[in-house]
């Protein structure tokens, strides 16, 4: 089963490590730009942004995945309609609630609205792969992934060596790419399907549907509240130092992106396993967490000669470097 762990998160594993790579390369040029006190504000901003999409999701995108791959094709197409549903109207309507309050916090309408509006379009991009993901065919967005991170990644090169300025509207641009890519891939597979029965009267099924995921939603809210606590503490403490932090603490998410696919699609194989011991099943579980291990190590290691060798090119000046 490892094998087949290793074999299936391969597609996915490539989709997320373009995704999160060219967020983070736009997250640390546009700090870049920005320079000290207003990159620091930018990293702020993007891990609220992050905050409020797992709050709005709750767990609905891990909740799916299995639903997906138990329902008839009638049942799917109505399942993905709802959380199409969910994922625009209350990304919406917490993206206007995020910019109101952060307005009334003093920050300047122009640089807070095209960060307000990622959420929508992270969520949407999240919509695709969860389904593909049910279906075991993360390979279906390999071309659609490919073609945004060529795309991306040339802007990203010119705009490095002519010193071209970016704003935070760069960071919306990739958000967008991105989610209307693979969203356009998830039309054409399922026939539109989803589309023509979409309606607003099921709206009111968003409530029932958060109350089969508040578990695994409360879960994921804890960690993202606790692994964004940090970016608080040294807005508080050592405002200076913040954006520079920021640009070094996201180039651990492509990393992360590896452990998370292997996780996931794992959880998705050992659903399949009566609970209770068994000597396989034990033997399994030792080995998988055996692999999650050895790529932590390895993980720490690659990151730290990345800082290491290429840090100098694109961190801003900070309190730790120079020490």
């Amino acid at each position: 089963m490892i094998k087949e762990i290793l074999s299936d998160g391969f597609y996915s594993l490539i989709n997320k490590i373009c995704y999160f790579s060219l967020k983070t390369l736009a997250i640390i040029l546009i700090t870049r730009s920005l320079g000290i006190e207003n990159g620091g504000d930018f990293v702020l901003l993007v891990g609220i942004i992050e905050i409020m999409r797992i709050v709005v999701d709750f767990g609905v995108d891990v909740f799916v995945i299995r639903r997906y791959t138990e329902l008839q094709q009638q049942e799917r197409t109505r399942l993905l309609e709802l959380v199409c549903l969910q994922k625009i109207s209350v990304g919406v309507i917490v993206s206007l609630v995020v910019f109101s309050v952060l307005i009334f916090q003093g920050y300047e309408a122009g640089f807070l609205l095209p960060l307000a509006l990622v959420l929508p379009f992270s969520l949407l991009f999240n919509l695709a792969v969860s389904y593909f993901q049910s279906q075991n065919n993360n390979r279906m967005l390999l071309d659609r992934v490919i073609l945004a991170t060529l795309l991306l990644g040339v802007f990203f090169a010119i705009s490095y060596f002519s010193a071209m300025a970016l704003s935070p509207w760069v960071y919306l641009c990739v958000e967008v790419i991105f989610s209307l890519l693979v969203v356009s891939k998830l039309m054409f597979a399922t026939d539109f399907s989803w589309l023509r029965v979409l309606r607003l009267s099921r709206l009111k099924e968003i409530a029932p549907l958060y109350r089969h995921t508040y578990s695994i939603g409360l879960t994921a809210v804890i960690v993202i509240f606790y692994s964004r606590l940090d970016n608080f503490y040294i807005k508080h403490f050592s405002p200076e130092n913040l954006a520079a932090y920021g640009q070094v603490f996201r180039m651990v998410d492509p990393l992360v992106m590896v452990s998370s696919v292997l996780s996931t699609v794992a959880y998705a194989k050992f659903c399949g396993i009566p609970l209770g011991f068994n000597r396989n099943c034990s033997a399994l579980l030792t080995k998988f967490f055996g692999l999650i291990i050895g790529y932590t190590l390895f993980s720490t290691l690659a990151y730290y000669l990345l800082i290491l060798l290429f840090g100098k090119y694109f961190l801003l000046d900070n309190a730790y470097t120079k020490a």
